[in-house]
């Protein structure tokens, strides 16, 4: 449990993705954190007042001072909006690799501009590894747009990006095999 600075976020971004890939809406709980996976959970206590929350966001801005961007939801679940910012007792219970969420997570941070991690493998490990990483994000990728309901458009690159778990699937057989 450590002490932090902690604001709100939302007036004026409704409407607007979060880094994660969230559709932000006045009645949307989560929190911005400049580091911490997506996903990531997270306790909150001010004077007497407990909220558990997920990271969906990356902010506040390193300048303000602030450790974290609270939405305005959750929020006013801590104290009235008229205060500000508050300092909080934030607690982290467990990232998103933990508790089973990151592959959830591939999609947004690859459409947000970030880098899904996974890719990484192969750097690392070689062609084998690289092949089953895209296949984990690809199944991550099918996966979280399922369960957000996304539209058509989204489904055509979905299928896309499935495409490539098939294509993955012969090369990495076919490395084995060698």
């Amino acid at each position: 449990m450590s002490l932090a600075l902690a604001s709100f976020f939302g007036p004026g971004l409704y409407g607007n993705r979060t880094a994660s890939g969230i559709t932000l809406k006045p009645s949307t709980i989560g929190v911005a954190h400049r580091s911490l996976p997506f996903g990531t959970r997270v306790r909150f206590e001010y004077m007497g007042r407990t909220l558990t929350t997920e990271v969906i966001d990356r902010g506040p801005a390193e300048w303000t001072g602030k450790e974290w961007d609270l939405t305005e939801a959750a929020f006013k679940q801590l104290a009235p909006l008229s205060i500000g910012v508050i300092e909080v007792n934030a607690t982290i219970l467990g990232t998103a690799a933990t508790l089973g969420g990151e592959a959830e997570y591939a999609v947004a941070r690859s459409a947000a501009g970030g880098n899904v991690e996974l890719g990484e493998i192969g750097e690392k490990y070689g062609t084998n590894a690289k092949a089953v990483g895209s296949m984990v994000a690809a199944l991550g990728a099918g996966w979280w747009l399922y369960r957000k309901k996304a539209d058509a458009g989204i489904m055509y690159l979905a299928l896309l990006v499935m495409s490539s778990l098939i294509y993955n699937w012969a090369q990495l057989k076919a490395n084995f095999s060698n």
